[in-house]
């Protein structure tokens, strides 16, 4: 009735598969692992590294576009950026805030 599971195939070496502590009979402890390999935690930063320490202005559909499909950004000042970083923890560029003052200015 039922199909029996084919038996396991045997591993290129021809040595059994060894599963922890079946050598020891026992398993791993943190001390006998002291000389593992430290696990550090991948933190993603903010910052790019050719930053210039300021939030931008620019086109929001540049901004779209950059974030979707990747790239950069011309801010209304000329600098070229990613749009990786969150723009509220940094100083907004004096040059685009003038920028857009004078343009709020004249309507």
């Amino acid at each position: 009735m039922g199909r029996r599971a084919p038996p396991p195939m045997p591993r290129p070496s021809g040595r059994p598969i060894q599963r922890w502590g079946r050598r020891t009979g026992r398993r791993p402890t943190l001390d006998s692992m002291s000389n593992a390999t430290e696990i550090i935690p991948d933190v993603a930063h903010s910052d790019t590294g050719d930053s210039d320490g300021y939030a931008h202005y620019a086109r929001s559909e540049e901004i779209l576009r950059a974030n979707v499909e990747g790239g950069l950004v011309t801010a209304l000042c000329g600098y070229k950026f990613a749009p990786v970083r969150d723009p509220q923890r940094f100083p907004v560029c004096p040059k685009c805030k003038e920028l857009v003052d004078l343009a709020n200015e004249f309507g």
